[in-house]
């Protein structure tokens, strides 16, 4: 079978189509102006070291796009590459306005060489990221972009520089999409993941002024304790948290604190009530308030946040941080005979105890959370009734001082 090595230069303005049945190969210099259109079928267009392509026209290829010299999208002029296989860059492309349409499933963004792309569409099925990539502007539509453990950075500071209904990105490891931000607007990370029960869990950020800012964000589509964030592990103010999901933040370039809101699914996601933050151990995080309702999704919004120090952010509740009973019966009985209270020391930055009799006589005070109060004041006995306690204490890592007060009754 005879294999043949086509160089075609396309000079007229006008549509001009080929269909070449063999591989397409470029070892020099071509150009397909605007209005012109170059098809390869049932097969790969591959450049040569030497071969460089300026693209003002239509270069539809049914297979691969290997680029090895130079690929243009000829200056200002809008050039369409629309590829059924996998887009390869091993050197130079430079997207101008051009558009890199992936038009099929399964099929691969690859190559030794990073690519830039001006406007990145994608339709057909899911594409597969084996090395970082930048776009302008990204098209998902209805697909699923699979970055892998690699970043895809959206270098265009529009917030609508990302186009899609109900497509996503997913990531691995510590791969993630990023977006430039320069103004307050809010900026959609539309995430998800086909791993294991499918799910879309996507997030915002609204930057709080208009500074240059990069941020990242990936959904992480399994249960924290699997990549090494225990869910047992956490500081005493946690109660529940989510073990369906978490997100991994990223803050790579600029100092702006910003919104970032949460999206979940008040169905399927049992544990909804605040956010916490991975800081050698799960931390509940300050103010995080419900946000509005979208579609499907209800929202929690972490305000005015900047510690991207750590990555991986949780839906949490919170924990009554300790039970105090309503009653002690100090009667040597061995139940309910004393007031103790189970903290954990080191999660406390600061922690005060005090309890008063009716007339607001001081009778017990600790500034240590593993106290006993017996029911007594100064070694003895105190009367039976009521006595009124009031606790302040505030955790590491927080600059909230919590402050609760309640009565115990003293009975025989």
């Amino acid at each position: 079978m005879r294999i043949f090595f086509i160089v075609i230069l396309l000079i007229s303005s006008s549509a001009y189509t080929s269909k070449l049945f063999a591989q397409l190969f470029v070892g020099t210099d071509m150009v397909v102006t605007n209005g012109a259109i170059l098809k390869v079928q049932n097969n790969i267009l591959q450049t040569g070291t030497t071969g460089n392509i300026e693209n003002a026209g239509d270069i539809d290829v049914d297979y691969d796009y290997i680029n090895n010299g130079t690929t243009t999208g000829n200056a200002t002029n809008t050039g369409i590459y629309t590829i059924g296989g996998n887009w390869e860059n091993n050197n130079s492309f430079v997207a101008d306005n051009s558009t890199v349409h992936l038009r099929s499933a399964d099929k691969l963004i690859t190559g030794t060489a990073v690519t830039d792309f001006y406007t990145l569409k994608l339709t057909g099925g899911k594409k597969l990221m084996t090395i970082d990539a930048s776009a302008y502007w990204l098209d998902l539509g209805t697909e699923h972009l699979l970055t892998d453990n690699n970043v895809m950075l959206i270098d265009n500071d529009d917030p609508n520089a990302i186009i899609y209904t109900t497509g996503f990105v997913s990531s691995r490891d510590d791969g993630h999409l990023q977006r430039k931000t320069q103004s307050t607007a809010t900026y959609s990370f539309p995430l998800g993941s086909d791993v294991g029960d499918f799910r879309l869990r996507p997030i915002d950020i609204t930057p709080n002024d208009g500074n240059l800012n990069i941020y990242g964000a990936r959904l992480a589509n399994n249960n924290a304790t699997t990549d090494g964030y225990d869910l047992e592990d956490k500081s005493a103010l946690v109660g529940d948290l989510n073990d369906l999901y978490y997100h991994h933040l990223y803050h790579p370039s600029g100092t702006s604190t910003a919104n970032i809101t949460f999206y979940y699914d008040d169905t399927e996601d049992e544990v909804t009530e605040t956010v916490g933050h991975w800081i050698n151990d799960w931390t509940i995080l300050d103010n995080v308030t419900a946000g509005s309702s979208v579609g499907n999704f209800s929202t929690l919004v972490l305000n005015n946040y900047d510690d991207f120090s750590t990555r991986p952010f949780i839906l949490a509740s919170k924990a009554d941080f300790v039970y105090i009973p309503n009653a002690i019966t100090p009667n040597d009985d061995g139940r309910n005979d004393v007031l103790n209270l189970s903290f954990k020391e080191d999660n406390l930055h600061s922690f005060e105890f005090y309890i008063f009799d009716r007339w607001g006589k001081l009778v017990f005070e600790s500034h240590r959370s593993n106290f006993t109060w017996e029911a007594t004041d100064r070694g003895e006995l105190v009367a039976e009734g009521a006595y009124v306690w009031r606790m302040q204490y505030q955790i590491k890592g927080s600059t909230t001082i919590v402050e609760k007060m309640g009565t115990i009754m003293v009975l025989p």
